[in-house]
């Protein structure tokens, strides 16, 4: 049996399939669309680890009924 050979995606797929996981809260897909070391900044504010920005974005879709990025990419 042949395995097919695993899909690259270009880094707009990429962009485009990270802020869907961010919308959907799909915290695992978040992940595994982000290097183990990612870090991030959230309108200039301190840095963030992935857990820490998964949380924040957590806690934005606990207050944001309908939470969406308008052309995120």
């Amino acid at each position: 049996m042949r395995l097919k050979e695993e899909e690259v995606m270009n880094n707009t797929e990429i962009a485009k399939a990270l802020f869907a996981a961010f919308e959907n809260g799909d915290a695992d897909g978040v992940r595994g669309l982000c290097a183990a070391d990612f870090g991030a900044r959230q309108n200039g504010g301190p840095p963030m680890d992935l857990e820490t920005l998964l949380a924040f974005s957590a806690s934005v879709h606990r207050v944001v009924d309908g939470f969406h990025y308008a052309d995120a990419v």
